[in-house]
This record gives C-alpha cells, sequence and structure tokens, in this order.
C-alpha cells in the first residue's frame, strides 16, 4: 500500500498529493514517488547541459574602522565550478 501523506499530531511531514511529476517528466533510471504514493522510475530522455560558474573573490565590506580599514579584512576565493545536468521536459 502506498503512502502519500505522512502526519504527526495534527502536523503534515509529508505531503505528495499535489505532485504532478510524472515517469516522462524524470530522467531515465531515477527512482521518485508518484502524488499517489507509488515508487516509479523515470523514463526521461530530454536536454541537459553544463553551467559554469566563474571564480569569484567575497571581501569584507564592512563599516569602516578607525584606522580607516573595513572590518576584518578577510577574503574569501571561490575555484570555478562545472556542473552538468539533465533537463526533462515538464510538459
Amino acid at each position: 500500500m502506498a503512502v502519500n501523506k505522512v502526519m504527526l499530531n495534527e502536523s503534515t511531514l509529508i505531503d505528495l498529493t499535489a505532485d504532478t511529476a510524472t515517469v516522462e517528466d524524470v530522467a531515465e533510471g531515477k527512482t521518485f514517488h508518484l502524488a499517489s504514493g507509488e515508487q516509479a522510475v523515470g523514463t526521461g530522455t530530454g536536454g541537459g547541459g553544463d553551467i559554469s560558474y566563474p571564480a569569484m573573490t567575497i571581501v569584507d565590506l564592512s563599516e569602516e574602522g578607525a584606522n580607516g580599514q573595513y572590518g576584518a579584512n578577510f577574503q574569501i576565493s571561490i575555484p570555478t565550478m562545472q556542473i552538468s545536468f539533465t533537463a526533462v521536459d515538464a510538459n
């Protein structure tokens, strides 16, 4: 028996009843749950691609201190990130 809503006392913990994903929407071979609560495996073979985020530096811009310096003068460097994904048409 599939479960599509989990409640504890009067609080809803999980509610799949309004989910609209179908097996065609979800990437091929990926497991998910339908709105009925039944487990299903995706069959979608839609597009995909890559996203590249350039390297960046974050510098502290807090209020100016008595010595004319800003904050703690810290710097955080984040290297370039490459993210690959599979997009599946939701229609």
